[in-house]
């Protein structure tokens, strides 16, 4: 693993389920700058106290979206999503953040730049509204 990958991390890969990730009899690992966006992803969808060992973890953004949503609360999402990013000790800026609405899903598209210097961008986050009732 070099430099880079070691310093953006390796975690244990999950499926589209939220389940371990099994190839061949093997747990997947994911490394580097795919380990970077699961890892914020895990902090913006987690509320805080839900992962036993990081009791201030997490920002529940995801129980916060509902439908519809007005400019206003798209835009608070989005200040809401950099705050979490930076929160990551290898996170030292976001240079650019754009939302993109598709109707049901809302995409966020960042650009970061990591303490060590490094520029990881179209690290997409994405939040699926909840179907009215």
């Amino acid at each position: 693993m070099d430099g880079i990958m070691k310093y953006l991390g390796s975690d244990l890969a999950l499926d589209e389920d939220g389940d371990l990730k099994v190839t061949n009899g093997d747990i997947d690992v994911i490394e580097g700058r795919d380990c970077l966006a699961a890892n914020l992803l895990d902090r913006m969808l987690c509320s805080e106290g839900e992962l036993l060992l990081h009791k201030v973890f997490g920002a529940g953004l995801a129980d916060r979206i509902s439908m519809p949503m007005g400019q206003e609360d798209k835009d608070a999402l989005a200040i809401e999503v950099k705050h979490e990013i930076l929160k990551d000790p290898r996170v030292d800026e976001v240079t650019k953040l754009e939302v993109i609405d598709e109707g049901r899903i809302i995409y966020i598209r960042t650009t970061i730049k990591a303490t060590n210097g490094q520029v990881i961008g179209n690290l997409v986050f994405p939040f699926e509204m909840e179907m009215a009732a």
